[in-house]
Protein backbone atom coordinates (compact mmCIF):
# COMPACT_ATOMS: atom_id res chain seq x y z
CA UNK A 1 0.00 0.00 0.00
CA UNK A 2 1.13 3.55 -0.72
CA UNK A 3 0.25 6.32 1.68
CA UNK A 4 0.02 9.96 0.69
CA UNK A 5 3.42 10.84 2.14
CA UNK A 6 5.32 9.05 -0.61
CA UNK A 7 6.08 5.82 1.25
CA UNK A 8 5.05 2.37 0.03
CA UNK A 9 4.60 -0.45 2.53
CA UNK A 10 3.89 -4.17 2.38
CA UNK A 11 0.68 -5.39 3.96
CA UNK A 12 2.12 -8.27 6.00
CA UNK A 13 4.87 -6.21 7.62
CA UNK A 14 2.51 -3.29 8.20
CA UNK A 15 0.40 -5.52 10.43
CA UNK A 16 3.34 -6.13 12.78
CA UNK A 17 3.17 -3.75 15.74
CA UNK A 18 6.84 -4.21 16.69
CA UNK A 19 8.35 -2.70 13.55
CA UNK A 20 8.09 0.01 10.94
CA UNK A 21 9.25 -0.28 7.34
CA UNK A 22 8.96 1.48 4.03
CA UNK A 23 10.11 2.06 0.46
CA UNK A 24 10.40 5.58 -0.92
CA UNK A 25 8.48 6.35 -4.10
CA UNK A 26 9.47 8.84 -6.77
CA UNK A 27 7.23 11.38 -5.05
CA UNK A 28 10.13 11.86 -2.60
CA UNK A 29 12.84 12.02 -5.26
CA UNK A 30 16.21 10.37 -5.82
CA UNK A 31 17.99 8.96 -2.76
CA UNK A 32 21.51 8.39 -4.11
CA UNK A 33 24.37 10.94 -4.15
CA UNK A 34 25.45 9.43 -7.48
CA UNK A 35 22.39 10.86 -9.20
CA UNK A 36 21.87 14.31 -7.70
CA UNK A 37 22.88 16.72 -4.96
CA UNK A 38 19.31 16.86 -3.67
CA UNK A 39 19.54 13.33 -2.29
CA UNK A 40 20.24 14.46 1.29
CA UNK A 41 17.14 16.65 1.41
CA UNK A 42 15.14 13.81 -0.14
CA UNK A 43 16.44 11.39 2.49
CA UNK A 44 15.33 13.85 5.17
CA UNK A 45 11.85 13.86 3.65
CA UNK A 46 11.76 10.06 3.73
CA UNK A 47 12.77 9.80 7.39
CA UNK A 48 10.24 12.49 8.27
CA UNK A 49 7.53 10.63 6.37
CA UNK A 50 8.46 7.48 8.28
CA UNK A 51 8.47 9.35 11.59
CA UNK A 52 12.06 8.26 12.23
CA UNK A 53 15.14 10.06 13.57
CA UNK A 54 17.60 10.58 10.69
CA UNK A 55 20.47 10.40 13.17
CA UNK A 56 19.59 6.83 14.13
CA UNK A 57 20.07 5.10 10.80
CA UNK A 58 22.62 2.59 9.51
CA UNK A 59 23.22 2.12 5.81
CA UNK A 60 24.49 -0.84 3.81
CA UNK A 61 26.89 0.42 1.13
CA UNK A 62 26.10 -2.27 -1.41
CA UNK A 63 28.86 -4.37 -2.96
CA UNK A 64 26.92 -7.26 -4.57
CA UNK A 65 28.41 -9.58 -1.97
CA UNK A 66 27.15 -12.06 0.61
CA UNK A 67 28.52 -10.07 3.55
CA UNK A 68 26.10 -9.69 6.46
CA UNK A 69 26.74 -7.19 9.26
CA UNK A 70 25.22 -7.28 12.75
CA UNK A 71 24.33 -3.77 13.89
CA UNK A 72 24.69 -3.44 17.66
CA UNK A 73 25.07 0.33 18.08
CA UNK A 74 25.49 3.62 16.21
CA UNK A 75 29.29 3.83 16.39
CA UNK A 76 29.31 3.22 12.62
CA UNK A 77 26.44 4.35 10.43
CA UNK A 78 27.59 2.77 7.17
CA UNK A 79 28.98 -0.68 6.35
CA UNK A 80 30.24 -2.19 3.11
CA UNK A 81 27.90 -5.16 2.89
CA UNK A 82 24.66 -6.35 1.34
CA UNK A 83 22.67 -7.33 4.42
CA UNK A 84 22.16 -5.88 7.88
CA UNK A 85 20.68 -7.48 11.00
CA UNK A 86 19.81 -5.80 14.29
CA UNK A 87 18.07 -6.57 17.54
CA UNK A 88 18.53 -3.00 18.72
CA UNK A 89 15.42 -0.84 18.94
CA UNK A 90 15.07 2.51 17.20
CA UNK A 91 17.90 1.96 14.73
CA UNK A 92 16.74 1.97 11.12
CA UNK A 93 18.71 -0.27 8.76
CA UNK A 94 18.49 0.57 5.07
CA UNK A 95 20.01 0.81 1.61
CA UNK A 96 19.17 2.43 -1.72
CA UNK A 97 18.37 0.42 -4.84
CA UNK A 98 17.01 0.58 -8.35
CA UNK A 99 15.76 -2.90 -9.44
CA UNK A 100 17.25 -5.57 -7.15
CA UNK A 101 15.03 -7.21 -4.54
CA UNK A 102 15.03 -5.63 -1.09
CA UNK A 103 14.12 -8.50 1.25
CA UNK A 104 12.94 -7.53 4.74
CA UNK A 105 12.83 -9.96 7.65
CA UNK A 106 11.10 -9.69 11.01
CA UNK A 107 11.47 -12.29 13.78
CA UNK A 108 8.70 -11.48 16.28
CA UNK A 109 9.78 -14.24 18.66
CA UNK A 110 13.22 -12.70 19.24
CA UNK A 111 12.50 -9.10 18.18
CA UNK A 112 15.10 -8.94 15.42
CA UNK A 113 14.94 -7.39 11.95
CA UNK A 114 17.08 -7.76 8.85
CA UNK A 115 17.33 -6.40 5.34
CA UNK A 116 19.08 -8.03 2.36
CA UNK A 117 19.93 -6.74 -1.12
CA UNK A 118 19.30 -9.54 -3.62
CA UNK A 119 20.14 -8.80 -7.22
CA UNK A 120 21.24 -11.66 -9.40
CA UNK A 121 24.71 -11.67 -7.82
CA UNK A 122 23.36 -11.75 -4.27
CA UNK A 123 20.89 -14.39 -5.35
CA UNK A 124 23.68 -16.47 -6.85
CA UNK A 125 25.49 -16.19 -3.49
CA UNK A 126 22.31 -17.26 -1.63
CA UNK A 127 22.30 -14.06 0.44
CA UNK A 128 18.63 -14.28 1.48
CA UNK A 129 19.13 -17.88 2.58
CA UNK A 130 22.30 -16.96 4.49
CA UNK A 131 20.53 -14.07 6.19
CA UNK A 132 17.72 -16.36 7.37
CA UNK A 133 20.30 -18.88 8.61
CA UNK A 134 22.11 -16.17 10.55
CA UNK A 135 18.84 -15.14 12.18
CA UNK A 136 18.36 -18.77 13.19
CA UNK A 137 21.91 -19.62 14.24
CA UNK A 138 23.06 -16.38 15.89
CA UNK A 139 19.78 -14.97 17.19
CA UNK A 140 17.90 -18.25 17.83
CA UNK A 141 14.99 -17.06 15.69
CA UNK A 142 12.33 -19.62 14.82
CA UNK A 143 12.23 -19.62 11.01
CA UNK A 144 8.61 -20.77 11.05
CA UNK A 145 7.69 -17.46 12.72
CA UNK A 146 9.54 -15.14 10.38
CA UNK A 147 7.54 -12.48 8.56
CA UNK A 148 9.25 -11.70 5.26
CA UNK A 149 8.59 -9.13 2.56
CA UNK A 150 10.03 -8.76 -0.94
CA UNK A 151 9.89 -5.08 -1.87
CA UNK A 152 9.43 -3.57 -5.33
CA UNK A 153 11.88 -5.04 -7.85
CA UNK A 154 12.21 -6.03 -11.46
CA UNK A 155 9.88 -8.89 -12.38
CA UNK A 156 10.76 -11.82 -14.63
CA UNK A 157 8.52 -10.50 -17.41
CA UNK A 158 10.78 -7.42 -17.65
CA UNK A 159 14.17 -8.82 -16.69
CA UNK A 160 15.23 -10.02 -20.15
CA UNK A 161 18.52 -9.97 -22.03
CA UNK A 162 19.38 -10.46 -25.69
CA UNK A 163 22.28 -12.80 -24.96
CA UNK A 164 22.18 -16.09 -23.03
CA UNK A 165 22.92 -15.68 -19.35
CA UNK A 166 25.69 -18.02 -18.25
CA UNK A 167 24.79 -19.26 -14.80
CA UNK A 168 25.27 -22.49 -12.92
CA UNK A 169 22.96 -25.45 -13.09
CA UNK A 170 21.00 -24.24 -10.04
CA UNK A 171 19.79 -21.28 -12.08
CA UNK A 172 18.27 -23.31 -14.89
CA UNK A 173 14.70 -23.50 -13.48
CA UNK A 174 14.72 -19.70 -13.28
CA UNK A 175 15.99 -18.96 -16.80
CA UNK A 176 13.48 -18.98 -19.63
CA UNK A 177 14.50 -18.88 -23.27
CA UNK A 178 12.08 -16.62 -25.15
CA UNK A 179 11.04 -17.05 -28.82
CA UNK A 180 12.91 -13.89 -29.82
CA UNK A 181 16.18 -15.30 -28.53
CA UNK A 182 16.14 -13.31 -25.31
CA UNK A 183 16.47 -14.86 -21.85
CA UNK A 184 14.08 -14.04 -18.98
CA UNK A 185 15.47 -14.24 -15.44
CA UNK A 186 13.26 -15.06 -12.46
CA UNK A 187 15.34 -13.69 -9.59
CA UNK A 188 12.27 -13.51 -7.34
CA UNK A 189 11.48 -17.17 -7.92
CA UNK A 190 15.01 -18.27 -7.08
CA UNK A 191 15.01 -16.32 -3.81
CA UNK A 192 11.65 -17.78 -2.85
CA UNK A 193 12.98 -21.27 -3.49
CA UNK A 194 16.07 -20.65 -1.36
CA UNK A 195 13.98 -19.51 1.59
CA UNK A 196 11.48 -22.32 1.17
CA UNK A 197 14.39 -24.81 1.19
CA UNK A 198 14.90 -23.82 4.85
CA UNK A 199 11.34 -24.80 5.70
CA UNK A 200 9.97 -21.26 5.50
CA UNK A 201 6.38 -21.46 4.28
CA UNK A 202 5.35 -19.49 1.21
CA UNK A 203 2.54 -17.99 3.30
CA UNK A 204 5.17 -16.24 5.45
CA UNK A 205 6.45 -14.27 2.47
CA UNK A 206 4.74 -11.36 0.75
CA UNK A 207 6.05 -10.39 -2.69
CA UNK A 208 5.34 -6.90 -3.98
CA UNK A 209 3.62 -6.89 -7.36
CA UNK A 210 5.29 -3.63 -8.36
CA UNK A 211 7.68 -4.12 -11.27
CA UNK A 212 10.32 -1.39 -11.01
CA UNK A 213 11.07 -1.71 -14.74
CA UNK A 214 7.55 -0.60 -15.65
CA UNK A 215 6.13 1.25 -12.63
CA UNK A 216 6.46 5.05 -12.62
CA UNK A 217 6.38 4.94 -8.81
CA UNK A 218 9.97 3.70 -8.52
CA UNK A 219 13.36 4.41 -10.03
CA UNK A 220 14.75 1.66 -12.24
CA UNK A 221 18.31 1.27 -13.50
CA UNK A 222 17.12 -1.25 -16.09
CA UNK A 223 14.46 1.10 -17.44
CA UNK A 224 16.69 4.18 -17.38
CA UNK A 225 19.34 2.47 -19.51
CA UNK A 226 16.73 1.74 -22.17
CA UNK A 227 14.59 4.88 -22.01
CA UNK A 228 17.22 7.55 -21.40
CA UNK A 229 15.24 8.94 -18.47
CA UNK A 230 16.92 10.54 -15.48
CA UNK A 231 18.25 7.84 -13.21
CA UNK A 232 17.87 7.59 -9.45
CA UNK A 233 17.51 5.20 -6.53
CA UNK A 234 14.88 4.56 -3.86
CA UNK A 235 15.17 3.61 -0.18
CA UNK A 236 14.27 0.32 1.50
CA UNK A 237 14.27 0.47 5.30
CA UNK A 238 13.12 -1.39 8.40
CA UNK A 239 13.29 -0.53 12.09
CA UNK A 240 12.57 -2.36 15.33
CA UNK A 241 10.41 -0.13 17.52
Amino acid sequence: MQNNNGVYQLDNLSKQSGISHGFSTNMLGNMSPKYGDDYAANMDKFWQAMGLDKNRVVKADLKNSDKIVDVINLENNIFECDALITGEKNIAIYFVIGDCIPILFYAPDKQVVAIAHCGWRGTDLHLAEKTAKQLRDEYSCDLSKLVIGFGPSIQKSSYVFDVPIEQGEDWQPYLQALPNGFTSIDVIGYNLAQLESLGIAREQIEVSTFDTATSPLFYSHYRALRSGEIEGRFVAAIILK
